[in-house]
């Protein structure tokens, strides 16, 4: 994978993320049916969740609050933010101190760094049946931006991941990264 190639990923989920954001603007039912699908039943509570998410992971884009590194293979790890996750070991950080942190580094000149592995070149570009480029990336995006977890993995992890967190319910669901990266890449599929 080459820089290009990352680029191309990134303006993808760009394009996902505005999407998802105007559907909930639109008050689409699009984006109740995609939030069923990912999360499970709504509330008020977890669509403001999702959407304080979305914002946050617009805002890390827009503002160029990390760098992509491309990364030797890793075992089974298609990417990570494992620098960044480091810093906030201790429990969810509220989510505007993990955004003030990350453009305090970016603005100091020292973004934090996503890795990003070959075998996401393995991987579909977007694919709403199993792990693709764009959808690991808005999952790497959403610890970054949001602090959101790896709610018990490896049970988490690609499509089975995200039911099983559903089933767990929507507080979890909102706050598993796979659940947030399938959810938000299923507004190109629209």
């Amino acid at each position: 994978m080459d820089l290009k190639s990352a680029k191309k990923i990134v303006n993808e989920a760009e394009k996902a993320l505005t999407n998802a954001q105007l559907a909930y603007v639109e008050n689409d039912a699009l984006f109740r049916r995609n939030f069923n699908t990912w999360f499970g039943k709504t509330t008020k509570a977890s669509i403001e969740d999702v959407v304080y998410t979305l914002a946050l992971m617009g805002g890390e884009i827009k503002h160029d609050n990390f760098r992509i590194e491309l990364g030797a293979p890793s075992g089974s790890e298609n990417a990570n933010v494992l620098h960044f996750k480091k810093k906030y070991l201790h429990g969810r950080e509220p989510v505007d101190q993990i955004w003030r942190a990350n453009k305090e580094d970016a603005d100091a000149g020292n973004p934090s760094p996503m890795t990003f592995r070959p075998q996401m070149l393995m991987m579909p570009f977007i694919d709403q049946t199993q792990q693709s480029q764009v959808e690991t990336f808005l999952h790497e995006l959403a610890h970054f931006a949001a602090g959101v977890i790896d709610y018990n993995p490896p049970s988490c992890y690609d499509v089975s991941g995200t039911n099983y967190c559903k089933l767990q319910g929507v507080d979890i669901a909102v706050r598993n990264a796979e659940n947030v990266g399938f959810f938000i890449q299923s507004f190109l599929f629209e």
